[in-house]
């Protein structure tokens, strides 16, 4: 499956949807399922479309924007007991995802929670 999406006028995602399935597939288990719901890493896409020029228009500060929000994005694509310099996997199951995604936010938050309390 394909993780489709827009950029917002911060450069970070927005409109995410996933393209790929469409429901008629068969399947027998919930591991055939989760074979299934694999979600390609948007980080290739995206230096696809930079390689095409797709981007060239886009001024150097939205663009080191965009590529920071995708340099966070992909990095959720590695599994939760690879260490950090692992490399990151070129596709990923949605499960898989949603701990990485839930443990990043999670982390993001808490450094919200104390970066406002420094600064009461």
């Amino acid at each position: 499956m394909e993780l489709i999406f827009d950029f917002d006028q911060r450069q970070g995602l927005a409109n995410v949807r996933f393209e790929g399935l469409d429901g008629t597939e068969d399947v027998a288990s919930m591991k055939q399922a989760l074979s299934l719901l694999k979600i390609r890493n948007p980080v290739i896409p995206f230096a696809d479309a930079v390689k095409s020029g797709a981007y060239d228009h886009v001024p150097d500060a939205e663009y080191k924007r965009m590529l920071d929000t995708m340099t966070f994005i992909s990095e959720l694509w590695r599994y939760p007991d690879e260490p950090g310099e692992a490399p990151q996997k070129s596709e990923m199951n949605a499960l898989a995802l949603l701990v990485n995604t839930i443990e990043a936010l999670s982390q993001l938050n808490a450094q919200y929670q104390m970066e406002n309390l420094e600064e009461s």
